[in-house]
């Protein structure tokens, strides 16, 4: 099993009007077209998750849009919004659940591939999103701020000591604030999302 690593990122943390912003920055290996994020499985042998949405696009061929694929380690599927405009406060939940005796942990990494990757036409094609608000259990973290790029990007929570502490049953929100539009269609998509560990 290959991974890809991120090889070069920088964390920029500001506030506005009182609001920390974390700012994801993009690796500058090329995107590929298949991988495993890196540090995905480790979390996931603490803890398991559900993933809710607030909407998804309906699927079309064989294709669906759902929340499930935020995780699957395929960049061949995405989870797009369902709503006619760009989706702006729309969302997406991960569901903690305490499969294995272990009632909390960390969050100290996020990983995200940004719009529909599934090739260069998809991504430029549909939306992507410029900006999250971040909640757990309804309470705001701080907002996210992505770059307009196929690549993964990276941010490291523990570096900024802003590890996010999860137990069992609690919920953690990725809510949609700005977009980058695409050159087709207002439907905005995630393709990955890891919740990790780093070291």
């Amino acid at each position: 099993m290959r991974h890809i690593l991120p090889l070069l990122f920088i964390i920029i943390v500001t506030s506005v009007k009182g609001q920390e912003i974390l700012r994801l920055d993009t690796e500058i290996e090329p995107h590929k077209p298949t991988f495993e994020f890196e540090g995905y499985s480790e979390f996931r042998d603490l803890m398991e998750w559900e993933t809710f949405s607030t909407s998804n696009l309906t699927a079309q061929l064989n294709n669906n849009y759902e929340a499930i694929n935020l995780t699957d380690g395929n960049s061949g599927t995405a989870w797009i919004e369902g709503k006619q405009d760009y989706g702006i406060d729309e969302s997406f939940s991960f569901i903690f659940k305490n499969v294995y005796g272990i009632n909390k942990a960390e969050i100290s990494s996020i990983t995200v591939l940004n719009g529909y990757s599934k090739s260069d036409k998809t991504w430029k094609e549909n939306s992507r999103v410029k900006a999250f608000s971040v909640y757990l259990n309804n309470k705001q973290l701080f907002n996210l701020f992505l770059s307009d790029t196929i690549n993964i990007q990276y941010l490291d929570l523990k570096k900024l000591n802003r590890e996010i502490e999860v137990n069992a049953n609690d919920t953690l929100k990725f809510k949609i604030k700005e977009i980058f539009a695409g050159d087709r269609f207002k439907d905005t998509a995630i393709t990955e999302i890891e919740l990790g560990r780093s070291y």
